[in-house]
């Protein structure tokens, strides 16, 4: 029993002391590591006969010539660039991805559809063509209508506003080409329903 007691303490004085090496190993490292890094470079160390040395001999100079601070240069100096070199490899481009010739890179125009279906198709081809096309001007109607319909609103928020006189010479400019679109769709709808009144009649 007594030789077990004994032991224990001991055993315990010996993990104490392991650790004690550890923590000096440490506290070295971070010593070296702070000299390497907060010591001042050779050059200062020499009493400044290094290329440094002259560098700031230089740069002071210049700075006295320029009118600048005592010990600096004034701008920027030039440094040591790669000379410009060529791609190894020239991209290659795929031949059926082409720009549509003298668009400068927009997607061409389309075509304007015809107003009239050929003179060679028969009725019923021609009531296809003009059902088709009533859809299209009944779109477009109802936009213009939606545009003339919204006149009155900004119109009264033109003249709510502290520059009201400039903003509604230009707003009647605006309103007459809306109207004019509204009155021009509206002719089409009426032309080609009559068309193909006309149509279904014979």
């Amino acid at each position: 029993m007594t030789t077990e007691t004994q032991q224990a303490p001991e055993a315990q004085s010996e993990e104490e002391q392991s650790f004690l090496p550890t923590v000096l190993v440490g506290a070295g490292i971070l010593a070296v590591a702070a000299l390497l890094i907060f010591w001042p470079s050779d050059d200062a160390a020499r009493g400044g006969n290094g290329a440094g040395a002259a560098g700031n001999e230089a740069g002071a100079a210049a700075g006295a010539n320029a009118g600048g601070p005592r010990g600096r240069a004034a701008g920027v100096g030039s440094r040591p660039v790669d000379a410009a070199t060529r791609p190894e490899a020239a991209g290659r481009r795929n031949p059926a991805i082409k720009l549509p010739a003298g668009a400068h890179g927009m997607a061409p125009v389309p075509e304007p559809q015809p107003k009239d279906p050929p003179a060679t198709a028969t009725v019923d081809e021609k009531i296809a063509f003009y059902e088709k096309r009533l859809v299209q001007a009944e779109r477009m109607l109802d936009n213009r209508k939606k545009f003339a319909e919204r006149l009155t609103a900004r119109q009264a928020r033109i003249e709510s506003a502290p520059d009201s006189d400039e903003r509604l010479k230009e707003f009647e400019k605006r309103k007459a080409i809306v109207e004019d679109n509204y009155e021009k769709a509206k002719s089409d709808v009426e032309e080609i329903e009559g068309k193909l009144a006309e149509l279904r009649g014979s």
